[in-house]
């Protein structure tokens, strides 16, 4: 699996991602999609922001 921007998403309104592989096109297998922040306040804390189950 890849995820494109490989460095990660920048904290800016409208960023996006996409994320590549055989996992993502086989429709009948769940996938579960973890996004997190981290630094967000200048420290090394890490605050989820998206954490959702994605199937067929």
């Amino acid at each position: 699996m890849t995820v494109e921007p490989a460095d990660g998403l920048q904290a800016v309104e409208g960023s996006q991602a996409t994320w590549r592989g055989t996992v993502f096109e086989n429709n009948t297998t769940p996938v579960t999609l973890t996004v997190i922040a981290h630094g967000t306040d200048g420290s090394d804390s890490e605050l989820v922001v998206l954490d959702r189950s994605v199937r067929d």
